[in-house]
């Protein structure tokens, strides 16, 4: 890993990496699983279904759509008012301000993300977004990454993604990024950072002001 490089493109991603919400969306798809008579542990329930619009298909659920429809009425207050990480304003803000062009690329609808942004003062940092409800293919494919690139005008050579699971380094790798691993305390009990160093990002941060450090 280097320190050398420095990036004038981020891209970020939203759910446990800017936001709180994967114990949001943990006790969603607990609740909703039970509805269906399943009760998956929560490490099947984060590989199967964490970034990925057809999880619960995993589980015999062929109806995905219905189950979102029960699953959402529950979760939507938490998620439009969701916290975000320590230091991830102050850390926008300075980047902002240093002139890095940023982005927002979610697996989740636009319509929550956008309230939970404009909840966190956030409105006026990102340049662009894209949200798993606007694409054909999510991550790790490559294709919302280069989408979102071709939006901007930008060059892949100067430009690195910021996420919080594998699904983020391999859409990196797939599309020829860099990638910041993100891996605060808060996210040990859903993944395993030895699993993620396996896959090679170009950084891991504990904190989330160490960005400044690298970007």
């Amino acid at each position: 890993m280097t320190t050398e490089k420095k990036y004038k493109n981020i891209i970020f991603d939203w759910d446990g990496c800017l936001a709180k919400t994967l114990d949001i969306w943990m006790s969603g798809y607990k609740e909703t699983f039970l509805k269906y008579g399943l009760k998956p542990l929560e490490k099947e329930i984060v590989e199967k279904c964490y970034g990925r619009w057809d999880g619960p298909k995993n589980f015999g659920i062929t109806d995905f759509i219905g189950f979102y429809d029960q699953m959402m009425p529950a979760v939507r207050f938490n998620l439009e008012t969701v916290d975000l990480y320590p230091q991830v304003w102050e850390t926008l803000r300075t980047l902002k301000s240093s002139g890095k062009r940023m982005a927002i690329l979610s697996t989740s609808e636009r319509y929550y993300v956008e309230k939970a942004i404009n909840h966190n003062g956030l409105q006026n940092i990102f340049e662009a977004s894209l949200f798993g409800d606007e694409v054909t293919k999510h991550k790790p494919d490559p294709e919302p990454i280069l989408k979102i690139v071709a939006s901007l005008g930008i060059d892949l050579s100067d430009t690195v993604i910021v996420g919080d699971s594998d699904k983020d380094i391999l859409a990196a790798q797939n599309a020829g990024i860099d990638s910041v691993l993100f891996y605060p305390e808060e996210n040990e009990k859903f993944y395993l950072k030895l699993e993620f160093i396996k896959l090679g990002p170009n950084f891991v941060i504990r904190h989330f002001g160490e960005l400044l450090k690298i970007l």
